[in-house]
């Protein structure tokens, strides 16, 4: 796999759409993002089993953000469901992701 190389100027157009999106619905996304703040704050709090755990379902949460993104792009509206929404489909694929991080987490910090 080759990495594709783009100038400089493609990341500042990724920023500007980036923004883009956060303006069509401001509010919703920062109460979308506190909701990912406090549940991964929340589960990082139970002793032994939190940190893995955020680990595995992260990738469900990132999904749903970006289903949000989708769906802005579309026109369509953003709601909180979006957030939710990788947990609707392929949610064991996910977990799984999440699951091969962990293991890669284990392995960086065991050195």
């Amino acid at each position: 796999m080759n990495p594709q190389q783009l100038p400089p100027a493609q990341g500042w157009k990724w920023i500007k759409q980036g923004y883009t999106l956060f303006m069509k619905a401001p509010l919703l996304w920062i109460v979308l993002l506190l909701i990912c703040i406090m549940a991964v704050a929340g589960l990082s709090a139970v002793p032994v089993i939190g940190e893995p755990l955020v680990s595995l379902l992260l990738p469900t949460l990132l999904v749903g953000l970006m289903c949000g993104c989708r769906a802005l792009e579309q026109g369509e509206e953003l709601e909180l469901a979006h957030l939710f929404s990788g947990f609707q489909h392929q949610t064991s694929q996910l977990v799984s992701l999440g699951g091969i991080a962990l293991v890669g987490q284990y392995l960086i910090l065991a050195r």
